[in-house]
This record gives structure tokens, C-alpha cells and sequence, in this order.
């Protein structure tokens, strides 16, 4: 089956798809959730949260984070 380019969206998550995948690779969520443990109900594990702390830190948010700090660069200028 061929797909055409309607069929495809092409995104870029530059580095952070290579972290995701060592971090899956080496099992690095499995081995907090060993070490931390895991409560009754608790709807996103400890594993994962590390995990999205690091792919946040590199930069995953990093699109809003501009746009925040280019509406506070406005409002700063506007007040003096």
C-alpha cells in the first residue's frame, strides 16, 4: 500500500525522540518504579514523571516557554 503526502503529517521533535527512546531502552522508568513503588490510584507513575521532567528539561516545552517569555517582554517594555 503506498501512502501519499494527505495521508502523512511529519513532525520534529529534534533530539528528544532519541532521549525518549534510550531512556525506554534502558528501562529507566521500570527501574524508579522498582525503587520508588507504586501507590493504589495513582493515575501517572513516578517513572513516568522523571521521564517527562527530562524530555521538559531539554526542551519539549520549549515552543510555549518562548511565547511566554515574549509576552512578558512586552508587558515589561510597556510599563516603562
Amino acid at each position: 500500500m503506498m501512502l501519499n503526502n494527505k495521508d502523512m503529517e511529519i513532525q520534529n521533535i529534534d533530539h528528544l525522540g532519541i532521549v525518549a527512546g534510550i531512556i525506554d531502552a534502558i528501562g529507566l522508568v521500570e527501574i524508579i518504579n522498582e525503587l520508588i513503588g507504586e501507590e493504589k490510584g495513582e493515575k501517572v507513575s513516578t517513572g513516568h514523571v522523571v521521564k517527562a521532567m527530562i524530555l521538559n528539561g531539554l526542551g519539549f516545552d520549549a515552543i510555549e516557554e518562548r511565547c511566554e517569555v515574549k509576552v512578558c517582554d512586552s508587558l515589561a517594555r510597556n510599563q516603562t
